[in-house]
């Protein structure tokens, strides 16, 4: 996997909206328009219900949205992920694209460590120094489908932010977490970010992220 030289993704004003009863659509959200160019951290903020973790998947191609643009634009060309066919989506999507929501996906028997080295092909010593930066390192051998459900979730967050990938999308990466994670996680996103990737960020207002944020785009709740 391989940073995408230049790679910049253009939202121009997608909506999303879920039809909830026969009669009743809920507009989560209208008209949003972002850019995330390499090097930056695009803060989206706004409080439980205001369409965080919808955006991020519409970015990624999870949600197809109901109008608007997701263009992914670099040196090769310029390709809507909103229209592209799902093969292309995939490709792209297994290859630039690094996704945080809390949930990890490994084989069961796995030990963590080996989960992240597999995910982020990176050797055994690398990977247990990664989780001991998230102070995870008493984990490195316990079997992913034994973890708890938060040290899943340090795990999980340890693994997107190990690998290698010109976007990083992260869902309220620091929810529950204690100094050490956040730190941690802060630290690994100035790396990626110094390496040419764009991250964008879901959190609530006033979060730790605004003081790294390039940019910031406000969701209000319907």
């Amino acid at each position: 996997m391989t940073i995408l030289e230049g790679a910049t993704m253009v939202v121009d004003e997608i909506s999303k909206s879920f039809r909830r009863e026969r009669s009743r659509q809920d507009d989560v959200l209208h008209d949003v328009t972002i850019e995330a160019a390499p090097g930056t951290l695009v803060l989206i903020e706004g409080d439980a219900g205001s369409g965080r973790s919808t955006l991020l998947r519409c970015l990624l191609g999870t949600y197809r949205v109901d109008r608007g643009s997701v263009v992914l634009r670099c040196d090769a060309g310029s390709v809507d992920l909103t229209t592209t066919d799902d093969r292309t989506l995939s490709w792209l999507r297994d290859r630039y694209f690094s996704w945080f929501d809390g949930h990890f996906f490994s084989p069961p028997h796995f030990p963590a460590w080996r989960a992240l080295a597999r995910s982020a092909d990176l050797d055994e010593s690398t990977a247990r120094k990664k989780l001991e930066a998230f102070g995870a390192g008493d984990l490195g051998d316990v079997p992913v489908g034994r973890l708890l459900a938060a040290e899943a979730r340090v795990v999980a967050l340890a693994t997107t932010l190990s690998r290698t990938s010109s976007f990083y999308l992260l869902d309220e990466p620091l929810l529950g977490q204690g100094e050490m994670v956040r730190g941690a996680a802060m630290a690994a996103v100035e790396t990626v970010r110094s390496r040419g990737a764009a991250v964008l960020v879901s959190a609530t207002p006033d979060s730790p992220w605004t003081a790294l944020a390039t940019s910031i785009h406000q969701l209000n709740r319907k």
